[in-house]
């Protein structure tokens, strides 16, 4: 083969080549979802206060590219141990307690974030007061929480009690 005919067959090739890895490149991927029809853990990559009563609190899904995969309008349930205050004396800060002396607690909330923002989701809580206590006040970051279903989500510390 003579270089003109060689020089006609690369070009050809090497656009070809360099077309597919493009498209290979810009293809829309499918992105990992987050939940399942089981419990996984979730860390609480940040609180921040919108309030002195609310707090967003920001829980990573472990990889930049996982998107949560639920759809607008639904909500998530925490899960969390019931203090063992609560599990003793079957009050809740003074009050019959409503989970009745259950070993886990839950809460329901709707995300603010969705699809739009693989890696992580947001949650607005409002924080309850001694008194009236509904969700942790103090939670620290790198908590780690569990999701369960479609729509779930546990906290899995021991330390519960401090935050109630």
């Amino acid at each position: 083969m003579d270089r003109a005919a060689v020089a006609r067959l690369a070009v050809p090739v090497t656009v070809l080549t360099l077309s597919v890895s493009l498209l290979w490149y810009i293809w829309p991927k499918k992105r990992r979802v987050f939940l399942a029809r089981e419990r996984k853990r979730a860390r609480i990559a940040e609180v921040r206060e919108l309030s002195p009563d609310t707090k967003l609190f920001r829980i990573s899904l472990g990889a930049p590219d996982t998107i949560l995969g639920l759809p607008v309008g639904k909500h998530i349930t925490i899960f969390a141990p019931n203090p063992e205050t609560c599990l003793k004396n079957g009050t809740w800060n003074g009050k019959p307690d409503p989970d009745r002396g259950n070993q886990e607690i839950e809460r329901k909330y709707t995300p603010v974030t969705g699809n739009e923002t693989p890696g992580h989701v947001d949650l607005v809580i409002k924080v309850y007061r001694p008194g009236s206590t509904k969700m942790p006040d103090g939670i620290s970051m790198g908590v780690r929480w569990r999701i369960w279903t479609a729509r779930c989500l546990a906290i899995s510390s021991k330390s519960w009690a401090r935050w109630a």
